[in-house]
């Protein structure tokens, strides 16, 4: 018997009003908005620094599951599972599934799928898997990421790429707008991007507390930072490297398991991380300026919610005829990536 077809049903994001342009930056670091808008393409962001609340991940999370009901009239109480796929949060448990869960009075279990930028891409291959094992009915994938709160501010190098956002998708076997076609995860090391967990104070590094494995030095093994806990911090050499070098070859794997190519790819979304690295990507990977999708100038770097929001944005204006395919190649933490492919109805 055929897998049941995956389908996603509805797509929502949600980013704050208050916008943090380049201007601010050059008022406390020694940068200018060229400097910026070069090199990493992010010309604004959206913040949530007036939030006053204890929860900013639950919060700024809510706000897209409103939008979503705002403009689709979902009915919530039809979802019978809530994944949480935030790369922050409010809590060590529970997660923000579960307080999304109580905050519309469902009854319905709720966890959490924590793998930095690309834990949306994971979530879905999670709900993929149980929708199609006939476990549950409408999954609701939620995702808050309230970056701008914990940014460092005195770190040149990450304080200009943050924005807020937040994303809410809701999954099913039955017919929607967009068919998940498939889905691919991989992964390496754990210290090319990394952040401590609150209040962690480790008196090592995790290069120097996890053996290298036989024959491999350490920085062979590992690369990356030695991480400075409490905050974001990584090798943007080797991420640039990696997914300028490594994604292609992933992609053209996925993609050739279904005989295709990127000449079958009607868009393409990226993570959105760098828009220097993904013009890069685009460029190895042969896919022209009206091929690909992006909000980074607008936004920036908003973790896992990057890619959805781009995709939202795209649905609510019509950019998808029946039969396009969609790509979408996300990465982040350690290194981990996914890619999936999605066919328009």
């Amino acid at each position: 018997m055929l897998p049941r077809r995956v389908f996603l049903n509805h797509v929502s994001h949600y980013v704050p009003e208050t916008v943090l342009d380049n201007r601010f930056f050059e008022g406390i670091l020694d940068t200018t908005d060229a400097w910026i808008r070069g090199r990493v393409g992010i010309a604004e962001r959206r913040t949530m620094s007036d939030y006053r609340g204890s929860f900013p991940v639950f919060e700024i999370g809510r706000r897209a599951v409103d939008r979503l009901i705002e403009t689709t009239g979902f009915d919530l109480a039809s979802v019978d599972l809530i994944l949480s796929a935030s790369c922050t949060d409010d809590l060590q448990y529970p997660g923000p599934g579960n307080m999304i869960s109580q905050h519309y009075g469902l009854r319905v279990p709720a966890f959490q799928l924590k793998n930095a930028c690309s834990s949306v891409v994971y979530a879905l291959e999670v709900a993929r898997g149980l929708l199609q094992l006939g476990s549950y009915r409408r999954i609701l994938i939620v995702n808050g990421e309230p970056f701008t709160i914990q940014t460092d501010y005195a770190d040149r190098t990450s304080a200009i790429l943050f924005g807020d956002a937040a994303s809410a998708i809701v999954v099913s076997s039955e017919p929607g707008r967009l068919e998940l076609v498939d889905v691919a995860i991989g992964g390496r090391g754990a210290c090319v991007i990394n952040a401590s967990a609150p209040g962690a104070s480790p008196s090592v590094s995790i290069r120097d507390a996890i053996p290298a494995p036989q024959g491999a030095t350490r920085d062979d093994h590992f690369g990356g930072v030695a991480p400075h806990f409490g905050r974001f911090q990584q090798s943007g050499r080797e991420v640039f490297d990696f997914v300028v070098n490594e994604i292609p070859g992933e992609i053209q794997a996925f993609l050739a398991k279904h005989r295709l190519s990127m000449d079958d790819v009607d868009f393409f979304i990226g993570h959105q991380a760098n828009l220097s690295m993904l013009d890069a990507l685009c460029k190895t990977l042969g896919i022209d300026a009206s091929r690909h999708l992006f909000n980074i100038d607008r936004y920036g770097n908003t973790s896992s919610a990057g890619w959805v929001t781009v995709l939202s944005e795209a649905l609510a204006a019509d950019r998808f005829e029946s039969g396009d395919q969609l790509l979408v190649a996300a990465f982040g933490g350690g290194l981990a990536w996914g890619s999936l492919l999605a066919r328009a109805a």
